[in-house]
């Protein structure tokens, strides 16, 4: 779909990996009025990460909100494989705020 207007979107504290693909399906924004922070960022491809094309020095540029104080690292779950994404001690996402939670306790639940 097209959007003609962002109205403040908050993406803050989270952690947005992929393996295929890029980080933003639009290739690009109507305006950046947004609020993008403390967030990890990894690509499990290698694949360099860019944010709608710019590298992330060039992307922080865009406004003064944008990713701040994000990161590109990997996140250093337990087992991507296995399906367990708790996070080892020395995840980097824990250094930008990330509180962990129980997966199972998210999501569609029978009631």
């Amino acid at each position: 779909p097209q959007y003609d207007d962002t109205n403040c979107n908050v993406l803050q504290r989270n952690i947005v990996c992929w393996d295929s693909g890029r980080l933003w399906v639009e290739p690009k924004w109507p305006n950046y009025r947004m609020v993008l922070n403390y967030n990890l960022y990894y690509d499990y491809s290698g694949a360099p990460v860019t944010f709608l094309g710019f590298p992330l020095a060039d992307w922080r540029k865009q406004g003064m909100w944008l990713d701040q104080e994000s990161v590109i690292a990997n996140p250093h779950f337990v087992s991507v494989a296995a399906n367990d994404f708790r996070l080892h001690p020395d995840s980097p996402a824990l250094k930008l705020g990330f509180v962990p939670f129980e997966v199972g306790a998210v999501g569609i639940r029978d009631r």
